[in-house]
């Protein structure tokens, strides 16, 4: 079983991993979602629970979600339920940290300042969330195809 780790900011903003599904690319993408803009070839879908007021899009910056030291990419938010879709590129590790961060914008996050920014979040006292092993599943996409839609 992977653990995961949410840092306590204000209201306990993660609630908990509700999916996790490992995947393969056939075509790799670059992802704009860091300063770094790293290739994905594979990675991990999560869904999660969290504070609903986080995933509201406003017209600055907002909150950055990070695994580890590195933004993730925002699939999908939904408001009404307090869930939110992400892509964390790479393997995930046995534990790892899943915390919002500073206002940003994800674009702008540089190795040294996601660094900061885990420095921070561990500092702040982090609580267990766990990747229910019964959600979790291999799949391959077609990366390509699902653009071209």
């Amino acid at each position: 079983m992977i653990l995961l780790f949410a840092a306590a900011l204000g209201a306990e903003p993660l609630v908990r991993v509700v999916s996790a599904a490992p995947f393969v690319l056939l075509e790799s993408y670059r992802s704009d979602w860091s300063a770094a803009h790293p290739e994905v070839a594979g990675g991990t879908v999560l869904v999660l629970e969290v504070d609903p007021v986080l995933l509201v899009l406003t017209n600055r910056p907002g909150r950055v979600l990070y695994v580890g030291d590195a933004p993730v990419e925002i699939l999908k938010r939904d408001v009404a339920l307090g869930l939110v879709t992400v892509v964390v590129p790479g393997a995930l590790s046995p534990e790892t940290f899943i915390y919002f961060g500073s206002i940003a914008l994800p674009e702008t996050i540089t190795a040294e300042a996601g660094a900061r920014e885990l420095a921070v979040a561990q500092a702040a006292g982090l609580q267990p969330l766990r990747i229910p092993a019964s959600a979790t599943v291999d799949i391959v996409l077609d990366h390509a195809a699902l653009a071209g839609r």
